[in-house]
């Protein structure tokens, strides 16, 4: 949860820094980020995760939290800023406590879901056959959300 809680903050100050730009639909073209992941993770290799392993089955007890922190600032970071960022963009600050209380909720139950789900074995296989694909279509699904919301997709089909 600290690698997240990190991302979270940095992901929030950056997009509330980009709040500041006048045009809300200029906003919408942050989905071209998450849209850009999803197309670099159906090309991606799986050189990326084997290191991440690596690097957590070297680490000691007494280092572990850091080292999870660590590992889940780099190997999940641009992406999870990639979705962090826009959909903070286009959040009111006031429905900001919420959602981070939610964030802390949902993430600690998903995980948990997660670990139990990967435990069953025709689970397990579909993730390891499709994973890489369901990962893209979800982040290219989440910009063309983010380009449609700003109304971005609107204003430059009013343009042509």
């Amino acid at each position: 949860m600290g690698g997240n809680g990190l991302l979270l903050a940095v992901a929030i100050i950056v997009a509330y820094v980009l709040k500041l730009i006048p045009a809300e639909w200029l906003l919408g073209l942050l989905g071209l980020i998450p849209i850009y992941m999803g197309i670099r993770t159906f090309f991606a290799d799986d050189d990326e995760v084997d290191e991440a392993k690596e690097t957590l089955a070297k680490a000691s007890s007494t280092k572990i939290i850091s080292n999870v922190v660590l590992i889940t600032v780099t190997t999940c970071g641009a992406d999870n800023l990639a979705m962090y960022i826009p959909f903070f963009a286009n959040t009111p600050f006031a429905y900001l406590p919420a959602i981070l209380g939610l964030f802390l909720v949902i993430l600690t139950v998903i995980i948990f879901a997660a670990y139990r789900l990967t435990l069953v074995p025709a689970v397990h296989q579909f993730f390891a056959k499709f994973g890489e694909t369901t990962t893209a279509i979800i982040y290219i699904a989440l910009g063309l959300y983010v380009l449609w919301d700003a109304g971005t997709i609107t204003h430059i089909l009013a343009l042509i």
